[in-house]
């Protein structure tokens, strides 16, 4: 499965292979459904953590 982010020069792609091997289709969509929303939801929580962070950059940590 590949997934796709960015345009032109910037395009990057993500490639996952699926093990194991399914028996099914059906089991192989699911199994990588599940997975894809898994890896959005992490990026989505890192997201929202590096926005909190510069929404207030004071004080600064050192």
């Amino acid at each position: 499965m590949s997934i796709r982010s960015g345009s032109g020069r910037a395009t990057h792609d993500r490639v996952l292979r699926l093990l194991p091997r399914f028996t099914t289709r059906d089991a192989a969509a699911h199994h990588a459904t599940t997975e894809g929303l898994a890896w959005v939801a992490r990026t989505q929580d890192r997201d929202a953590a590096i926005d909190t962070e510069q929404e207030h950059p004071w004080p600064r940590k050192n």
